[in-house]
């Protein structure tokens, strides 16, 4: 009975901690600029980790630089997100043939103001969603954004299971504009993690059943 009681305990508490047992970044190696690339080589073009992270609302973006963003003057990111069914796969010329997406998050490090940028969903009628100055914010070398849920609508494939990939580049309409890919050639799935109220919701039921563990453990003959 203990033991039952137990792992029941166990599997509430990790249902509790799954946003912080699953690893959601993903690293990139250092200086691995890539050779196709022929801008200026700043260190807010080389990425060093990056994780979107899903809430059950939104898409947290964060990525981080081998330097401090707004070094290179036009230097902005995107991350490509496959929401089901994706071809799109542009960047096979440069060796990232595996990158897939049918739509994009811009985040532009603007040097006169605030990080801005746009949501653009691909396919048979393409459509752009701006995005407010400010929805990005900048520390140091580290970007982040969140993007609504509903700027993201799927094409197949639960928001919990798209995948991405995030290059940085300056100025648009040529690969080699593109300086780097995260993961290198790849697309990488988004982390799922219950939203509060959910994890709210499962606390009484670990409490109480800590609470029954206790009284048991104590008195032997409390059924």
């Amino acid at each position: 009975m203990f033991r039952k009681l137990t792992l029941g305990i166990m599997a509430t508490a990790l249902l509790l901690g799954v946003s912080t047992a699953v690893q959601a970044r993903i690293t990139d190696p250092a200086n691995d600029i890539l050779a196709t690339y022929t801008g200026v080589q700043g260190g807010d073009l080389d990425v060093l980790s990056s994780e979107v992270i899903y809430d059950g609302t939104g898409f947290n973006l964060t990525a981080t630089f081998n330097g401090d963003i707004r070094t290179t003057p036009g230097a902005f990111y995107v991350w490509g997100f496959n929401r089901g069914g994706a071809t799109n796969a542009p960047f096979a010329s440069i060796g990232a043939d595996q990158v897939i997406f049918n739509s994009v998050v811009v985040l532009r490090s603007d040097l006169a103001g605030p990080v801005g940028g746009a949501v653009n969903l691909i396919g048979a009628t393409p459509s752009s969603t701006p995005l407010a100055p400010g929805t990005a914010t900048i520390n140091g070398s580290t970007i982040s954004a969140r993007i609504d849920a509903n700027l993201l609508p799927s094409t197949g494939l639960a928001p919990s299971q798209y995948t991405w990939n995030l290059w940085p580049r300056v100025g648009a309409g040529n690969n080699n504009q593109i300086s780097d890919f995260a993961p290198n050639n790849s697309n990488v799935g988004v982390v799922a993690v219950p939203e509060a109220g959910s994890a709210s919701l499962l606390a009484p039921t670990l409490i109480a059943a800590l609470g029954i563990f206790v009284i048991r453990r104590r008195n032997p003959k409390v059924a």
